[in-house]
């Protein structure tokens, strides 16, 4: 995703192939275990130009995905940016969804307690899955991706 200025700058950025290095925003170390550039890869990897990009170490390192999705706030550059953080600004158009190619994390979040069930953990794992399910409606209809219970159409 990039800032409506970065776009306006830009004007020829209209497919991944159009991506130059410089221009993507890294989170250094965006999950436990990842390499450098991890996460571009993947997307690049999804958006099927794996390779077709450049030096990918030519853009901005930041130690903090929130910086790097700062820095595309600011007109800076490209981030990746999970849906979870970003959904508010994309809705409120400080951030575009550049190209509607959506790649699913490599990171995973789970749910665990050391207690077993009991009324109270069963309380917060409920709130847990129906605020899970609010931000997958809320992000289907922004980003136009198909909601995880729902069937997807023509993509």
């Amino acid at each position: 995703m990039a800032s409506p200025a970065f776009l306006a700058a830009h004007p020829g950025l209209r497919t991944p192939r159009d991506l130059k290095g410089a221009w993507l925003l890294h989170d250094a170390s965006p999950w436990d275990g990842a390499q450098a550039f991890d996460e571009w890869r993947h997307w690049l990897r999804v958006a099927g130009v794996e390779g077709e990009v450049g030096h990918l170490d030519a853009g901005q390192r930041f130690n903090l995905s929130q910086l790097a999705v700062g820095a595309a706030l600011a007109g800076q550059g490209i981030a990746m940016g999970r849906s979870a953080l970003v959904l508010e600004d994309i809705e409120a158009g400080r951030l575009v969804d550049l190209f509607g190619i959506h790649a699913r994390s490599q990171a995973s979040y789970f749910f665990v307690c050391a207690h077993g069930q009991t009324p109270h953990i069963a309380m917060v794992e409920d709130w847990l899955a129906a605020e899970g399910a609010r931000f997958d409606a809320a992000r289907a209809k922004a980003l136009a991706v198909p909601a995880r219970g729902a069937k997807a159409t023509g993509r």
